[in-house]
């Protein structure tokens, strides 16, 4: 697969969804971006044990588009891939998977980290294994004074430990406000996000395990 940091650089075509759906579709670099994508995409319905049919009217596609989706035929809108995201319980960045990586294992040097850049806030999140394939992921979260995460709900366990700064984490109709050495350990199909609260970049660790 293309370079993550780069994979956001050119435009693409995407057939058009069901509904009003007025996205852009998303930018990626190559064919082989679109058949990474598709073939995580199928993965993922797959251990959910979900069937195209049901994904593509919970996520409200038709059945044909995400076919073409899984098949590399076809790039996703923003909001195509956030509402399949939201159905297969999972965030977003599970799609993106570097072919090069596939083992989840291994050292990961601190200037060999592979980046995401998330489709819908742009921010970068730098991962601490190697790809999303294992039962374990983990990353390493900024955000600058103001900024916030996106709202998310998927299965599986979260951990995160504060590192530098003030953050409030949102969870369900909770909210704990956390600073450096702090830790927050619940449920992912809770619905969350993460917000700085303060006047610093903060910056925190990120553990999901499914």
């Amino acid at each position: 697969m293309a370079d993550q940091k780069q994979v956001f650089a050119n435009t693409a075509i995407a057939p058009s969804l069901t509904g009003d759906d007025e996205s852009p579709p998303l930018s990626l670099e190559s064919d082989n971006v679109f058949a990474g994508i598709g073939r995580e995409i199928r993965r993922i319905r797959k251990r959910r044990q979900m069937t195209l049919e049901e994904v593509a009217h919970a996520a409200d596609i038709t059945t044909g588009y995400l076919s073409q989706i899984e098949r590399g035929l076809a790039g996703p809108t923003i909001m195509a891939l956030k509402r399949i995201a939201d159905t297969l319980r999972v965030p977003i960045a599970d799609f993106f998977q570097d072919e090069e990586t596939v083992t989840p294992y291994g050292l990961v040097r601190q200037d060999e980290r592979p980046e995401f850049r998330h489709p819908v806030t742009g921010h970068a999140i730098q991962q601490l294994t190697r790809t999303y394939l294992g039962r374990m992921y983990a990353a390493y979260y900024t955000l600058q004074p103001g900024e916030s995460t996106e709202r998310m709900s998927h299965m599986g366990e979260e951990f995160a430990f504060v590192l530098h700064g003030e953050i409030e984490y949102r969870v369900g109709r909770t909210s704990y406000r956390m600073s450096d050495g702090d830790s927050l350990y619940f449920e992912g199909i809770e619905t969350h996000c993460v917000i700085n609260i303060g006047s610093e970049r903060a910056e925190w660790i990120w553990v999901s395990a499914f």
